[in-house]
């Protein structure tokens, strides 16, 4: 088809194209393959903040058993994470629950990919705040009167 487009194309530089094609598409399918793993953390960490919510509520009406039904999402959304040292167990009592789901938001925040321009700078101001903002958030500098 390019031929018939350009009339004479080389052999190398047919062979650039093909090269450049496969190129294209390899990059295609990583892209994809990350956006479906971003997701898919995405998800344990939203599932993982529903859990941590639910734990709270219990803990403060003073409860301290896990109910059956949240055991069960949290050994499924456990089972999803990747291997680590030490094994993160669905536990029975609440705070012991909360402590291996905020171990596992730890490790899934470790592993999410870093995007560009939205890493906290050395001082450890968040992404998309000035130093001076921070400051002036902080309670750092009060405005005083004229």
């Amino acid at each position: 088809m390019i031929r018939a487009i350009c009339g004479y194309v080389s052999v190398k530089a047919m062979a650039r194209i093909e090269d450049a094609n496969t190129d294209i598409g390899r990059l295609e399918l990583e892209t994809r393959r990350r956006h479906i793993e971003q997701s898919r953390q995405g998800q344990l960490i939203r599932a993982t903040d529903e859990m941590i919510a639910e734990l709270e509520e219990l803990n403060v009406r003073g409860s301290d058993r896990v109910p059956a039904a949240l055991r069960r999402h949290a050994e499924a959304v456990l089972s999803a994470l990747p291997p680590t040292e030490e094994p993160l167990e669905a536990r029975y009592r609440v705070d012991a629950m909360m402590e291996v789901l905020y171990r596992a938001q730890e490790l899934l925040f470790q592993q999410r990919p870093k995007i560009k321009g939205r890493q906290a700078s050395p001082s450890g101001t968040p992404p998309g705040q000035s130093e001076l903002t921070a400051q002036l958030g902080s309670g750092r500098f009060r405005r005083t009167a004229a």
